[in-house]
């Protein structure tokens, strides 16, 4: 079984550089491990992000839909009336 070890390049600027080697000094370890921390905490961040902006989007365009007739049978529909979706619960769970 090959080991599960790939190389990547990435440019970055001076500033990045030197806060790298700066935690890397601080801390005693590699340059590279800080990399990879901030690679592994920064994709967690960035999944947990995206999350959330497809619930706001989601739920912006349920209240456009609500709000674009205010009279008539689209402001009684159920959907308008439900509470917001929260993270953790699917749409179809009962409010």
């Amino acid at each position: 079984m090959t080991s599960d070890c790939y190389f990547i390049q990435i440019r970055i600027g001076q500033r990045l550089k030197n806060q790298i080697k700066s935690l890397s000094e601080e801390y005693g370890y590699s340059n590279a491990d800080i990399a990879r921390i901030a690679l592994r905490l920064g994709i967690q961040i960035t999944e947990r992000l995206f999350e959330s902006q497809d619930i706001m989007v989601k739920e912006y365009l349920r209240l456009l839909k609500c709000q674009s007739r205010k009279r008539g049978a689209s402001a009684r529909r159920p959907e308008c009336l439900s509470k917001p979706i929260i993270s953790g619960e699917s749409e179809t769970t009962p409010a």
